[in-house]
């Protein structure tokens, strides 16, 4: 949230949210589709983006 556009790697994430704690391998990808969910209902402008074999990113849509 505070590098908008930046592309952040999963394991980056991970340490951030859980630390040294081990987790799930797919529990960052459970919390980015309910972060996205919330977004979609709130009709935000953000979007987080997955860029595959990067990370994520979190990005302003495009106008259709």
């Amino acid at each position: 949230m505070r590098k908008p556009g930046e592309t952040l790697r999963h394991n980056l994430l991970e340490a951030a949210a859980w630390g040294f704690e081990a987790v799930t391998p797919n529990a960052l990808d459970v919390v980015l589709h309910r972060i996205r969910k919330k977004l979609q209902l709130l009709g935000s402008k953000q979007q987080i983006s997955n860029v595959r074999g990067v990370g994520y990113a979190l990005c302003t849509k495009k106008a259709p």
